[in-house]
């Protein structure tokens, strides 16, 4: 089994992962209990259609997801839209984290982010990423590399 996977769920990465999602699931209920929504709209950031593998769709049966991806370029050319499951689906699209100007304020309910902000760039483009995500989303989750952890998840 190769250590880093996540198309193999029962691989470490996956396993880190699916631990470290506890608390976006946590959020997600709050703004579903808060909010009193039946569809959640999260753009994810730099994501890909495997993280959310990883996500128990099946524990929110009563809700819709609408996930869209936004990356610099797609190896795959397969953008548009997809169903997954039957509650939800998930868009593809070509942006930059720093100029999200296509979005209204405050047009998701969630902005998701997995370990992009240290990539675009220096402090200016980090603040602009960070300003960019709170003016788009109501809610946003922001995950980063704990710069003094003891391995180095890029390393990989």
């Amino acid at each position: 089994m190769k250590l880093i996977d996540y198309t193999n769920k029962n691989s470490f990465s996956s396993k880190m992962r699916r631990k470290r999602m506890r608390y976006f699931i946590e959020l997600v209920r709050y703004v579903i209990q808060n909010e009193v929504r039946t569809t959640i709209s999260i753009l994810d950031i730099g994501g890909s259609e495997t993280y959310w593998n990883n996500f128990p769709f099946s524990e929110f049966n009563d809700i819709n997801f609408r996930i869209t991806l936004i990356n610099l370029n797609y190896l795959d050319h397969d953008l548009g839209m997809k169903r997954l499951d039957g509650n939800v689906s998930i868009e593809k699209l070509i942006g930059n984290a720093c100029h999200l100007e296509d979005f209204k304020d405050k047009e998701w309910d969630i902005v998701h982010s997995n370990s992009v902000i240290e990539h675009v760039g220096g402090w200016e483009q980090i603040t602009t990423m960070a300003s960019e995500l709170q003016r788009v989303g109501q809610y946003y989750f922001v995950q980063t590399p704990n710069y003094w952890f003891f391995i180095e998840p890029h390393f990989f």
